[in-house]
């Protein structure tokens, strides 16, 4: 297994560890159900007693599987919504590549400075050639093959120098690149920042309208209720003189009632003692009538030979006739005028 995957784990294993560590056994389930190992590693990781334990076990095995067992367990992060673990790994990786790639310059620089022969490499590689020829100094002089060779070297050096800053350049522009996104992004973020800031704005002034016109109601509300309340009791004085008037009526209407009943009994008395009155007149009328045609009679039987005249009987009929008729009538208008009062 590469250097660089180790390192992914390597380098966040405690940041794994605590995030994985509750949630363990899935993961052992998991990677025995995608035959990254057997149950038998089951029992191997159970050794370990408390659940950051058991994860160490976990990600030593899986570090010790190979490539396969890695991608497996990144998927099987993914799946279970580990995806901020998995970031987290994807940026060690990166950060991993941009270290590689300055290490490969620093190398191939390395390289050069070994591979490329230096002046004293070939001053030396001559003085094994039996030329001990020195100066004050103690310096071995140059032929003219040593400048050749000198020139060569340069020109090599200036090869290597040259590659090398074409692979700076390289890496420059990708920098620049990666700067590039990086700011694209940044800006993105500031652009959804101001987007986020200006609708919690307009969030925030929303539910302050919504809190005013909660007050507003609530106020509108309780103007309302002590509304309601007088109008409430308001009724419930016009119930009480509803009823009182309700009781004077019946009442009073008891008391018409009352007073029909006594007027239809008046009535009824004052008509009995009036048919009364005139049957006793009748029979008084009667009698004396009765009674004049007697002696009429008898005086005329007395007087044989001077009977009496029709005519003075018939005035004698008028005499008593009209004046029991307004004897009657005024005795009538008498009790009717004694009911009245």
């Amino acid at each position: 297994m590469d250097a660089s995957p180790i390192r992914k784990i390597t380098r966040n294993l405690t940041f794994i560890k605590d995030s994985i560590c509750d949630d363990i056994n899935t993961f052992v389930d998991g990677l025995i159900e995608a035959d990254v190992f057997g149950m038998d590693i089951k029992d191997k990781i159970d050794t370990a007693r408390t659940p950051k334990g058991k994860a160490d076990v976990l990600l030593r095995i899986i570090t010790n599987k190979g490539p396969n067992a890695l991608n497996k367990f990144i998927d099987l992060l993914r799946e279970k919504n580990y995806e901020q673990v998995v970031r987290k790994m994807d940026e060690t990786a990166t950060e991993d590549a941009g270290a590689s790639n300055g290490s490969d310059v620093y190398r191939r620089g390395q390289t050069f400075t070994v591979t490329c022969p230096t002046e004293l490499d070939i001053v030396g590689a001559q003085s094994q050639q039996g030329d001990d020829s020195l100066e004050a100094t103690g310096r071995r002089i140059p032929k003219q093959t040593d400048v050749q060779s000198l020139v060569e070297l340069q020109r090599h050096q200036y090869e290597c120098l040259h590659s090398e800053y074409n692979q700076l350049q390289t890496a420059y522009q990708g920098a620049r690149e990666q700067l590039s996104m990086k700011r694209d992004q940044l800006y993105k973020i500031n652009q959804d920042k101001i987007k986020i800031e200006s609708l919690l704005k307009s969030e925030k002034d929303e539910n302050e309208k919504l809190k005013n016109d909660v007050a507003k109601l609530k106020s509108e509300k309780h103007d309302l209720e002590k509304d309601l309340e007088q109008k409430e009791k308001d009724l419930k004085q016009k119930e009480r003189e509803i009823s009182e008037m309700m009781l004077s009526m019946k009442s009073f209407e008891k008391l018409v009632i009352s007073e029909g009943v006594r007027q239809d009994r008046l009535r009824a008395e004052h008509k009995t003692e009036i048919q009364q009155m005139l049957k006793e007149e009748r029979e008084s009328l009667k009698k004396e009538l009765l009674s004049t045609i007697s002696q009429t009679v008898q005086d005329a039987m007395k007087s044989n030979s001077n009977p009496v005249p029709t005519k003075s009987i018939n005035s004698n009929k008028q005499r008593f006739m009209p004046g029991t008729k307004t004897t009657a009538k005024s005795s009538h208008n008498s009790l009717v005028n004694k009911n009245e009062k």
